[in-house]
């Protein structure tokens, strides 16, 4: 089998950070080795274990969070004047749209069913109208709840048919466990942000890093519970995809894409899970069977992982000399013609074997690529499992791309059907 990887650029977030310091130049043929994939940790790539170097992780990947329009950062964190709403960040407070933290809404208005009515407006469902807060004589501070047991004034909640004060420092949180000042933990908002505390909102922390693994803040140097140490502001991990480094997972969270590298003119090697340099004589075929300069992607080699023959070259197991990709003197290993003998197999770049004949791999529509630990496909597509064939990813319903990425799909989600959603 050789060696192989797969992950793409054209659907993902611009490139924002780096984690492995590997060179990470897209590679526009999808082929030769590295250099088309992210790193973990970096903005659009997958998480590294748990961290982003930029953005933050969500559904095993690291994406820009928090502003209106974007992903809600962990534990439905957005900025001012935002509210997660479906896993994005949706303007809040205004009428009409939806209240904000702590049941607030602009001018006075009132948070009448999550929905925010204008002062003067008739407050939705419940009847009344909006007065700096108060539904005709129900929903704020120290007045009764309205139907229900709603209260529609801001960092107000109902306790006992009456409106009490909610979200500060030490009182219960408001509706839809929000606070004004610090967190909600167990139905009462608690301090956040330092050590031992609570990470804020967009997990952050006054100082030392958000461990992922419990959203907990940690000083410099302390251990992360996904592994790694707080550097800066976050976890760090061991960094994959560069000469000599770990293969990067291809499937970290679901999806069934194969390991990759991302440095330029490498590819990961089956047998020790390494990135090694690949397309040239004697050395690892790089990602979909390809060789530089019409070299053999001979599969006999290297205990079976494959290895290049040069052009003009021997091909083992008597398999002639190879020409233009194929072995034989080019007559077996490319599309279209016969496998080629002594398990050297498919020879040509993006050539996969379909009933001993060789077939191309790797587009749209056409069958996927093996590859270490997964299927692989050309950028922008990925391995639609049951159908055994490359297709667009991301978006819902869509396969998983490559990482486990869905960065088109509505939740960012890869699911446990390996489709996006």
């Amino acid at each position: 089998m050789p060696i192989r990887h797969a992950l793409f650029l054209a659907l993902l977030i611009p490139l924002a950070g780096a984690c492995t310091g590997a060179n990470t130049t897209f590679n526009p043929d999808g082929g030769g080795g590295g250099g088309d994939l992210f790193g973990c940790g970096q903005l659009g790539g997958p998480c590294c274990a748990g961290a982003c170097t930029s953005g933050q992780c969500i559904g095993g990947s690291c994406l820009a969070c928090g502003a209106l329009g974007q992903a809600c950062c962990p534990g439905q964190g957005c900025a001012s004047g935002g509210v997660c709403a479906g896993n994005v960040c949706a303007s809040c407070g205004g009428a009409g749209e939806r209240c904000c933290a702590a049941t607030s809404c602009s001018g006075g208005g009132c948070c009448a069913t999550n929905v925010c009515t204008p002062q003067g407006g008739t407050c939705a469902q419940l009847g009344g109208v909006c007065n700096a807060g108060s539904c005709g004589g129900c929903g704020a501070l120290g007045q009764a709840c309205c139907t229900g047991n709603t209260c529609t004034a801001a960092s107000v909640t109902c306790s006992g048919g009456v409106c009490a004060a909610c979200g500060d420092l030490g009182k219960a949180c408001c509706a839809g466990d929000t606070c004004a000042s610090g967190v909600c933990r167990q139905g009462t908002c608690a301090q956040c942000g330092g050590p031992g505390q609570p990470c804020c909102a967009n997990a952050t922390c006054t100082s030392g890093c958000c461990d992922p693994g419990n959203r907990v803040c940690i000083t410099q140097g302390t251990a992360c519970q996904g592994g790694g140490v707080c550097q800066g502001a976050m976890c760090s991990a061991a960094p994959c995809g560069g000469l000599g480094e770990n293969c990067c997972n291809g499937s970290p969270n679901n999806g069934g894409a194969a390991d990759y590298c991302v440095a330029s003119g490498t590819a990961c090697s089956p047998g020790t899970q390494k990135c090694v340099v690949c397309g040239g004589a004697g050395q690892a075929c790089c990602d979909g069977n390809v060789c530089s300069t019409g070299g053999c992607c001979d599969h006999a080699l290297n205990n079976g992982g494959g290895g290049c023959v040069a052009s003009a070259g021997a091909c083992s197991a008597n398999q002639g000399s190879c020409q233009n990709g194929g072995c034989q003197g080019g007559a077996c290993g490319n599309p279209g013609e016969a496998l080629c003998g002594g398990a050297v197999g498919c020879t040509g770049a993006f050539t996969v074997e379909r009933n001993n004949i060789c077939a191309a791999c790797g587009d749209a529509g056409q069958p996927c690529c093996p590859g270490v630990g997964g299927d692989y496909c050309k950028p922008s597509l990925a391995c639609n499992a049951d159908m055994n064939r490359c297709e667009t990813c991301g978006g819902n319903g869509q396969a998983c791309c490559p990482g486990s990425l869905c960065p088109t799909s509505t939740a960012h989600m890869c699911g446990g059907n390996d489709l996006c959603r």
